[in-house]
């Protein structure tokens, strides 16, 4: 395992406390349903956590793609767990887009995980040298994405696009003392979206 790997752990072993803790605060209390889906995006993005370090150590692209897969299953997740916490914190993401935006990412996410055509991954090798700061160079072993791929990270990232738009929403609506944690927690969360976007898709080299 190389050094990459060791912060990306340590914020795996955050998040599965932060997700553990609410867990057990939903269990215990029943008061909050947002302690549950709370709960529940932490885990999802911890698992993404310990697929990227899986990610991050592979030698060739055969390999990557397998830790690819898992990853883009888990984005899919992430997205409905969050947009779920999302609706239940701030009770302002219609019913429908909800349902619409569950379904689709269970359809998609199912779908990444049986198929093996050009739909979800070409038969391409995309290594990616990314940059990380003190002049460390982290070398991505990958596969070059399909169109159901990319259709599925474009929906995701608007998905956590409105998410912090509800957010601000509920804060003009004057419910600051609730929003404003939620802007500070999703403002990072969606910088780091948009950056994983970049760097996925080539547009950007540096982390």
């Amino acid at each position: 395992m190389n050094a990459h790997s060791i912060p990306v752990l340590v914020m795996a072993g955050i998040t599965l406390y932060v997700g553990v803790y609410h867990l057990f605060l939903y269990l215990r209390l029943r008061r909050n349903r947002w302690d549950l889906t709370f709960a529940l995006t932490c885990l999802v993005i911890c698992a993404y956590d310990l697929v990227s370090v899986g990610l991050y150590n592979v030698q060739s692209a055969e390999e990557g793609v397998v830790w690819q897969r898992w990853q883009v299953i888990l984005l899919g997740l992430s997205g409905i767990a969050t947009l779920h916490f999302v609706a239940d914190y701030t009770q302002r993401v219609p019913r429908r887009m909800l349902l619409g935006l569950t379904v689709f990412y269970a359809i998609t996410s199912l779908f990444h995980l049986i198929d093996r055509s050009a739909l979800t991954w070409l038969d391409e090798a995309s290594i990616k040298h990314v940059l990380l700061p003190g002049d460390y160079v982290l070398t991505y072993y990958e596969a070059t994405p399909g169109p159901a791929v990319l259709v599925h990270s474009a929906v995701g990232l608007l998905t956590f696009v409105y998410a912090f738009y509800v957010a601000i929403k509920m804060y003009r609506a004057g419910e600051r003392a609730m929003a404003v944690p939620l802007i500070l927690a999703m403002s990072p969360f969606l910088l780091c979206v948009f950056n994983d976007t970049a760097v996925s898709s080539g547009v950007g080299n540096s982390l």
